[in-house]
């Protein structure tokens, strides 16, 4: 705790210390204006700054510059002949660093000679025009305004109707009951790892800690909750698509932040003098193991650490087009000793000794060519990486200073992929996107199990390739200014097999008028299960070895979203999206009750053979109410109803393990602005979240098999028929401390995590008193950070 204390005096000096200051402080905003589809500079464009009028326009190149810019919460209104008007508003401009924008702007459906007063652009609206249900844009600002999130764009995703985590110390992506392995991640045009510190540590796969690059990296980006269009493909339940930003092209600038989760450095600038060519890193090490004393479910003898690293290149080669070198690469570990008393094991993990490791990183060289007014092609070569290694060594109460080997696990998994896709612009009202996406996929896996005898046994230790091959075409064509629809189709051919999908997908999107709006979508989806899975070994009767899963198709998910939205002011909206997913050709275990759709981090499960009878079912509706910032507050309520259902192999229905039935948050924050007369700035902001939801449901225990094994163990005849009455409730809030000098800013920031709620985590055996308890997670978890801008 002295390291805490000294964090915080020298936290409090730096902040407080008044710097040499004129009269008001100001700030450059800056940036470049091109067209949405074919990403061509627009030349003459018009950008304002709304309240006092000043205003410049962009260059031959699309660049433009709005100098002495007051510092403090802003709004652009940007316009162009032909295209319709956008609206930037409530971006937070810091004396620290420069406001660097690049202004994608879409073409009017309308006819130059019509006179229509339109509407300006929702904020809440996908930067994909292709996608009209499901979809939202988050910016990196959200993140690391938003009460829990902790600058973690998948914590920031938990606030949106439909979605849910894993608990309060993960950030698995749960959505509309699917699988958090069913979320595609994609950075650059790349689908990539999960990426995020410590994945698959939790009982659900698909998430860690939090994700393995700086929030402060990010550019706008899309979060879709289902039937997304047909350039995504080999996903069932929703997309991170994520942008990487640009660095600033005109000057450096660095970012230093310290805080009790871990220490980050950052920089940006150009390469050289009237080039628009920029670099921009990000580099974290942790120091979470000041963490474990806040949190009583750690023991003493836990260690935790990571490091990541972030980057991208931006090259512009005029007539080539523009280059781009990007990566993310990120390592933790997690050690766990058991504690030396019986007595003290009141749960597993401290009975435990544990080694887990998650390697994640992805690289890729991007080229980006705009041909004419019409075309735009865009290519990526990329590698990606993860690497999960794991192992564990349970100790007995009649022996507790001996580590009882019990699982060793490696799975290693390599990806070379090459992505193309083409945009066309045939009209101002129509407009069409084909790609291409092919993979080599490579996987390693090392399993070992101790037997009745506690000896380690050789599951399986094999390598293994094969290719995902990936083609798909889309188009979008507004019949008028109330009615478009945009059509596609994404094919797959997954080659281990030859298993082949063909997926239309079909979106209808009919603006009623300028405050209300009716969408509809459907589609197919796919997608194939771990690479391991395919080439598990079984020894068959005759002493010859099979693999029964190598024949398995991917499951498919047909996914129905109606979508109505209310504009209730410029700043009010609602938005009621009914959905429904049926799910088929699922693997299930053959005659037993295990469904990938309640895929969990137990890799034993996938050593058994599996068919394709499984089927799935999730319907529910979502509500959303949400009050965009200015005047320095804002709000969102959300709430989702729905019903998650799975059949197994013996056509039996049952809930599914992420059936939580209802899921509540309430978001909310409020900025005071504090002017003084020299100039100086300072900014308090306060921002909280409230949520419930239904408790998971869990199989019956099995009190025989528990007490033989001295560990819970599960009736799994009988799945997930035991559910917890009443809601289960979590509670963040957030305090920053901004003040803005002359050339720097600075910001305090206090975000804590689980505030007052008790989250139940599910029963587990108590060996000192051979007892089934249950096990709740109460500690809050705090993050205390200080950063500076320069």
């Amino acid at each position: 705790m002295n390291y805490l204390r000294h964090f915080l005096i020298t936290g409090a000096l730096l902040l407080f210390f008044n710097f040499s200051i004129q009269a008001q402080l100001t700030q450059t905003v800056r940036g470049q204006v091109v067209d949405m589809e074919t990403k061509i500079p627009l030349i003459g464009a018009t950008i304002v700054l709304t309240g006092n009028g000043t205003g410049v326009t962009t260059n031959v190149a699309g660049y433009f510059s709005l100098a002495n810019v007051p510092i403090g919460r802003i709004s652009l209104q940007i316009s162009y002949l032909g295209y319709e008007p956008q609206q930037l508003s409530e971006l937070q401009l810091t004396s620290g660093k420069e406001m660097v924008l690049t202004i994608e702007m879409k073409e009017s459906r309308l006819a130059l000679n019509e006179v229509v007063v339109i509407a300006h652009r929702r904020k809440d609206l996908p930067q994909n025009e292709m996608a009209s249900v499901s979809a939202r844009t988050f910016s990196v600002e959200e993140a690391r305004r938003y009460a829990g999130a902790v600058d973690d764009p998948a914590r920031m995703a938990a606030n949106f109707a439909g979605v849910t985590t894993g608990s309060a110390e993960t950030n698995a992506i749960i959505i509309r009951g699917n699988t958090p392995s069913g979320v595609l991640w994609r950075m650059e045009g790349v689908d990539i790892p999960v990426p995020s510190h410590f994945s698959g540590g939790d009982d659900v796969p698909g998430g860690g800690v939090f994700t393995i690059f700086s929030s402060s990296m990010l550019a706008n980006s899309d979060f879709y909750t289902g039937a997304f269009p047909a350039e995504f493909g080999n996903a069932v339940a929703g997309v991170f698509d994520m942008k990487f930003r640009n660095g600033n092209d005109r000057i450096h600038e660095f970012t230093a932040q310290l805080g009790i989760q871990g220490a980050e450095f950052a920089a940006e600038g150009p390469f050289k003098k009237d080039y628009n060519g920029s670099y921009l890193f990000n580099v974290r090490v942790s120091t979470m193991g000041i963490i474990k004393s806040f949190m009583s479910e750690m023991s003493g003898k836990q260690s935790i650490h990571y490091e990541d690293i972030a980057f991208k290149i931006n090259l512009p080669a005029g007539r080539m087009g523009t280059f781009t070198l990007w990566g993310i690469g990120g390592n933790s570990k997690s050690e766990r000793e058991a504690e030396d008393d019986p007595a003290l094991w009141t749960t597993p993990p401290v009975s435990t000794d544990m080694k887990m490791g998650y390697k994640a990183g992805a690289v890729g060289v991007s080229h980006k060519q705009s041909f004419n007014s019409s075309l735009y092609l865009s290519t990526t070569l990329a590698a990606t990486l993860s690497d999960t290694d794991f192992e564990f060594g349970r100790r007995r109460v009649e022996l507790p200073d001996i580590s009882i080997p019990d699982i060793d696990n490696l799975n290693r998994s390599y990806k070379l992929s090459l992505s193309s896709r083409l945009n066309h612009r045939h009209s101002s009202r129509w407009h069409s996107r084909y790609g291409i996406r092919l993979e080599q996929l490579f996987d390693r896996v090392d399993y070992q199990i101790a037997d009745t005898a506690r000896t380690m046994q050789t599951v399986t230790n094999k390598r293994s390739n094969t290719q995902l091959l990936q083609a798909y075409a889309q188009t979008k064509y507004a019949f008028n200014r109330h009615i478009s629809l945009a059509g596609g189709l994404n094919t797959a051919l997954f080659a281990l097999n030859g298993d082949f999908s063909i997926e239309p997908r079909l979106s209808v999107e009919w603006t009623v008028n300028s405050r209300h709006s009716f969408m509809l979508g459907t589609g197919l989806h796919s997608q194939i299960a771990p690479l391991y899975f395919y080439f598990m070994e079984i020894p068959a009767a005759d002493g010859r070895v099979a693999t029964p899963n190598k024949d398995l198709k991917m499951t498919r998910s047909w996914h129905n979203v109606l979508s109505y939205n209310w504009t209730i002011s410029p700043l009010l909206r609602l938005k009621v999206e009914p959905y429904f997913q049926y799910l088929y050709n699922v693997p299930v275990l053959q005659g037993g009750t295990f469904s990938v759709i309640n895929i969990t981090t137990q890799p034993s499960l996938f050593y058994q053979p599996f068919c394709n009878t499984g089927k799935g079912m999730n319907v529910g509706i979502d509500f959303t109410l949400e009050r965009f910032l200015q005047s320095g507050y804002y709000y969102m309520a959300t709430f989702s109803l729905f019903d998650s259902r799975y059949k197994d192999d013996n056509s039996d229905w049952h809930s599914t393990l992420f059936n939580t039935h209802y899921v509540a948050n309430l978001l909310g924050g409020k900025e005071f602005t504090f002017r003084r007369k020299n100039g100086l700035t300072r900014v308090l902001g306060v921002n909280v979240r409230v949520a419930l939801s239904g408790f998971r449901p869990s199989s019956p225990v099995d009190p025989k098999a528990t007490l033989e094994q001295q560990e819970i163990v599960y009736d799994e005849s009988r799945p997930f028929i035991h559910r917890r009455k009443g809601a289960s409730p979590v509670s963040d809030i957030s305090v920053t401390y901004r003040v803005n000098y002359r050339r720097c800013s600075g910001t305090v920031a206090l975000q804590v995590k689980n505030l007052i709620g008790r989250q139940y985590m599910g029963q587990v055996f108590n060996q000192a008193t051979q007892q089934v308890e249950d096990f709740y997670f109460d500690s809050m978890i705090p993050f205390v950070s200080y950063k500076i801008e320069f």
